[in-house]
This record gives structure tokens, C-alpha cells and sequence, in this order.
């Protein structure tokens, strides 16, 4: 049974948990889709169907990365799908509020040092990738497993949030039903939530083995 185990995780890398991660995280905006369109306020959600939509193409696109990677037993083109990934939900996000912080008051500030306290481990560990792939230092491939654990560390505390949030929604239920939000918008918004825990865990865990699978292959002489 503990050989099995073994060999399990030796054939399941990153590109495999990086794949589940893009497949549950299309599926979740699909779903998020369906509720916009379920909602039927196309004013005001014209730019959330937009986003959506790039979303879902984004994803798709990060899949394909990860399939090729696992295909080819590339570690290379899972780096290059994580360094895009890290500047989808680190680098710009943060510019977008580093810009946002300037033009608003200081309610703005507020928000981008708890964004800068949250994006920093992605930031560094998008720069340590960048110099790993290009070997410019040597304790690159450790700085990004010190850094992964970190991100790791977040994305599961951001699922357990996630997890209370929607077990609040559920306990409250009637009463949004009642206050005239669409049930079935509400039952797929739920969905999608405890579906999103399994994506941010899964990527989360994506940015930690990849630099540990590294690590091993150069043991190894790879």
C-alpha cells in the first residue's frame, strides 16, 4: 500500500493538481456566468459578464499549459504557466489598486496595504521564478519553495474563509429568498463558492510543488 502511495505521487506532479485547478476553476466561471444570466441585470452586469467571459478563456488557456506540461514532463512550462498566473492575481491586481490608492482618499491607502501585505509572496515569488528560469541565483529554487508554502499557507486559509462564508449563506437562505434575490442564481452562487475552495487550494499547492519537484529532479541530476 505505501509503495503504491510512492508511486502516486510520483506520477501525480504539479501539471496534474494544476489541471484540476484550471478544469474546476472554468467550470466556476461557467457557473458564475449562468447565475448573470439567470440575475437578468444586464446593465449592471455587463462588465462582470465580460470579465467572465476573458476569465473563462484565460483559464482555458492555463489548462492547456499544464496539459502540455504533464504530456511532455516539462516542470519548464509549468514555471511559465505559474509566472503568468502570479501576474493575473498578484502583479496586476496590485497595480490596478496601487492606481486606484493614488486617486482615492485615504480609505484607499488602507485598502492597498492590506492588498500589498496579501500579493507580497505572490510578487516575490514571480521575481524568484523569473531568476530561477534563467538561473541567475543559486537559492532561487529554495526561496520559491519558502515563498510557495506561504502562498499555500494563504490560499488554504482563504478557502477555510471561504467555507464560513458559505455556510452563512446557506443558514441564511429563506431570508434572501425572501428579500427577492433568485433562488436558483443564489443555489448556483453557492456552488461556485465551495467550488472556488477547491481551485484556490489546488493553485495554491501548484505554486509550492512546483519548486519542491524542481528541487528533487536536481537531487537527481535532471
Amino acid at each position: 500500500m505505501l509503495n503504491k502511495l510512492k508511486r502516486f505521487f510520483r506520477t501525480f506532479g504539479a501539471a496534474d493538481v494544476g489541471i484540476i485547478a484550471s478544469v474546476v476553476t472554468v467550470i466556476c466561471e461557467i457557473l458564475t456566468l449562468l447565475s448573470l444570466v439567470i440575475a437578468g441585470n444586464y446593465e449592471d452586469g455587463l462588465y462582470e459578464l465580460l470579465i467572465t467571459a476573458i476569465n473563462i478563456i484565460f483559464y482555458i488557456s492555463i489548462g492547456r499549459y499544464f496539459v502540455r506540461a504533464k504530456t511532455y514532463d516539462n516542470l519548464r512550462i509549468v514555471a511559465t504557466a505559474l509566472g503568468i498566473l502570479a501576474v493575473f492575481d498578484y502583479i496586476i491586481p496590485l497595480i490596478r489598486s496601487f492606481i486606484g490608492g493614488l486617486i482615492t482618499s485615504g480609505i484607499g491607502y488602507l485598502s492597498l496595504s492590506g492588498l500589498l501585505v496579501g500579493s507580497i509572496f505572490g510578487v516575490l515569488y514571480f521575481i524568484f521564478l523569473i531568476l530561477d528560469l534563467r538561473q541567475i541565483t543559486k537559492d532561487s529554487t529554495n526561496l520559491l519553495i519558502v515563498f510557495g508554502a506561504f502562498i499555500f499557507i494563504g490560499s488554504v486559509l482563504s478557502a477555510i474563509s471561504a467555507i464560513s462564508l458559505g455556510a452563512n449563506i446557506i443558514g441564511a437562505y429563506p431570508e434572501f429568498v425572501a428579500e427577492g434575490i433568485n433562488s436558483t442564481s443564489l443555489v448556483i452562487d453557492i456552488i461556485v463558492l465551495f467550488l472556488s475552495v477547491i481551485s484556490t487550494v489546488c493553485f495554491g499547492l501548484v505554486y509550492l510543488l512546483y519548486p519542491i519537484l524542481k528541487k528533487r529532479k536536481q537531487k537527481l541530476g535532471y
